[in-house]
């Protein structure tokens, strides 16, 4: 509770330096504000009624979906309250926004924007033999069989069942 509670006090002291010194004292300008999750939201919607600049939400996960469901009542309120007054919300997935969706959030203000990667950092070719071998060894995986690699929390609003299906459909 502790550790929420200085990163959200932070957040609202942060917002009141970019409100107070750096606009209204410096004249700094700012065209959007981004925040990522309910410890930034509140600050972010200060920002907003304040100088009216607009507000981006970036929804990776809930707290329902977090959860399963039985998350804090008061996370959820601060995720929905900053989805119902953001100018935007950009999530990751096309699944999370039908989630978003039928929990109330304005569909019209959700855009779909993936996650990025590397592609030069991941890519197969740049891997060692021996070490996809190992890899191979330690999994189980036959020398000819697909590896693929997934990064992220397996929830079901992550596509990963999706990218399994495809990734079999595309390798026959």
């Amino acid at each position: 509770m502790r550790l929420f509670n200085n990163i959200f006090i932070y957040n609202i002291l942060s917002e009141t330096k970019i409100i107070n010194d750096l606009i209204k004292k410096e004249g700094y300008s700012f065209d959007i504000v981004c925040v990522h999750d309910w410890l930034s939201s509140i600050s972010g919607l200060v920002v907003k009624n304040e100088t009216k600049i607009p507000v981006v939400f970036h929804v990776h996960s809930t707290e329902w979906g977090r959860s399963g469901g039985q998350g804090s009542s008061v996370v959820s309120h601060f995720e929905w309250a900053t989805g119902q007054h953001a100018d935007r919300i950009i999530t990751v997935s096309h699944a999370m926004r039908d989630d978003l969706t039928r929990h109330g959030w304005p569909r019209s203000k959700i855009s779909v924007v993936w996650n990025g990667v590397d592609p030069e950092r991941y890519n197969p070719q740049n891997c060692e033999p021996e070490d996809t071998d190992k890899t191979r060894e330690t999994y189980g995986t036959p020398k000819d069989g697909n590896m693929l690699l997934f990064l992220g929390r397996l929830t079901w609003v992550k596509g990963v069942r999706n990218l399994i299906t495809n990734t079999i459909f595309l390798s026959r």
